[in-house]
């Protein structure tokens, strides 16, 4: 499985694709790429900083699973929850605090898809 960039686990960082990366991945995951985990925002998830996440490419993602989504050209790892018109992306690190789009500001969001494994010490 090919790495193809960095994902924020605090604040949304800057997307930029880093190809040939390869880690071995179990035949049971079913994933379409990995990003690596910058930051400690998902640690209440066992994820961490340089963390390979495993991502299934999907538009669309349940409330409660863990969510790779690009703001505008930043990215980031977080619990993914939808209220009508209103979507919170969730940390799992009491230090860090919600981010919350509404109405206009959803047009700036894009779910890359839902986390589905993580590895780490690669």
């Amino acid at each position: 499985m090919c790495c193809q960039g960095a994902v924020a686990c605090e604040e949304p960082i800057y997307m930029d694709e880093v190809r040939g990366e390869y880690y071995p991945m179990d035949s049971s995951i079913h994933a379409d790429f990995c990003l690596r985990a910058q930051g400690d925002s998902m640690t209440g998830a066992r994820i961490y900083d340089g963390d390979i996440i495993f991502i299934q490419s999907s538009p669309v993602v349940e409330n409660g699973q863990i969510a790779a989504v690009a703001v505008d050209d930043e990215a980031t790892l977080k619990y993914f929850y939808q209220y009508g018109d209103t979507v919170v992306l969730r940390p799992a690190n009491a230090k860090y605090g919600e981010m919350t789009y509404s109405r206009e500001d959803l047009d700036h969001l894009r779910i890359l898809g839902r986390a589905v494994a993580f590895q780490s010490g690669l």
